[in-house]
């Protein structure tokens, strides 16, 4: 089964879809429900939308909501914002899926996010759910500073033997994080917390958010991120792809990066 993520977004009063997805070869727990295609998604800023839902699809083209569309998981039951957005969904290399989600309350303002929400199911119902909140995990660094931990997601890196989790951070003008910018740490065994400070995870001279990584059949890691700021803006169709600048063992590399609008 392809398992795919769906986050919504609201920009100049219209919601937009960032479709992203995951290339696994993973097999759904039920031999039933082989072979399709599981959205994991959240529908708005209202506190009745910032829930994860599931919808399914067996072409992956036409998704039909499950549940009736209400939410599989309530998130005053895992957030310590009660609501939650970005979704993000992976599974693991030993039989368990993984979700990560911003922990955050859009109503309190732009900058309320102060960590995130960590969850781990054998069947995709039953979930162990933590929440990891960067001013009390970090306190006494600069990564308890921060006022956004936007737009987790995981991947297995297969190195460290470890989960890595990677999302943008921003802090205020005097913290470590000015602009949005990408940072990664590792969970711990049991997916319950996090185990070292966040590190960048690279350099690029503007904001960057919602960051996805893919590892594709040949062993490449492709990484695509949203941003804005940049000097050279394409758009093909509905997609802006930008022309971005990652800074690579001191140099400026040019590479593509895709943004969905």
């Amino acid at each position: 089964m392809l398992i795919l993520n769906i986050c919504v977004n609201e920009k100049n009063g219209y919601d937009f879809f960032l479709l992203q997805m995951l290339f696994t070869t993973s097999v759904f727990c039920n031999k039933h429900l082989d072979g399709y295609y599981l959205f994991v998604y959240f529908t708005g800023n209202q506190t009745s939308k910032r829930q994860i839902c599931y919808a399914l699809s067996s072409d992956g083209i036409d998704f039909v909501p499950l549940n009736g569309g209400h939410p599989v998981i309530a998130s005053d039951s895992i957030a310590v914002m009660k609501g939650v957005r970005d979704p993000h969904i992976l599974r693991g290399t030993n039989g368990w899926f993984y979700m990560v989600a911003t922990d955050m309350d859009w109503t309190k303002g732009k900058w309320s996010n102060r960590g995130i929400v960590m969850m781990r199911s054998q069947n995709l119902l039953d979930w162990e759910h933590h929440t990891v909140d960067f001013h009390q995990r970090f306190a006494g660094t600069e990564a308890a500073k921060v006022n956004a931990v936007w737009a987790p997601q995981t991947i297995w890196d297969p190195a460290a033997q470890k989960y890595m989790i990677y999302f943008s951070l921003h802090s205020e003008k005097d913290g470590l994080y000015p602009q949005d910018a990408i940072y990664y740490t590792y969970a711990n065994a049991d997916f319950s917390d996090v185990e070292i400070i966040p590190k960048r995870l690279f350099e690029y001279p503007y904001p960057t958010i919602d960051a996805d990584i893919v590892l594709d059949e040949a062993g490449i890691y492709h990484l695509f991120f949203n941003t804005w700021g940049g000097p050279m803006v394409y758009y093909v169709g509905n997609i802006c792809l930008q022309i971005c600048m990652i800074k690579i063992n001191g140099g400026w590399l040019k590479v593509g990066c895709s943004l969905m609008i």
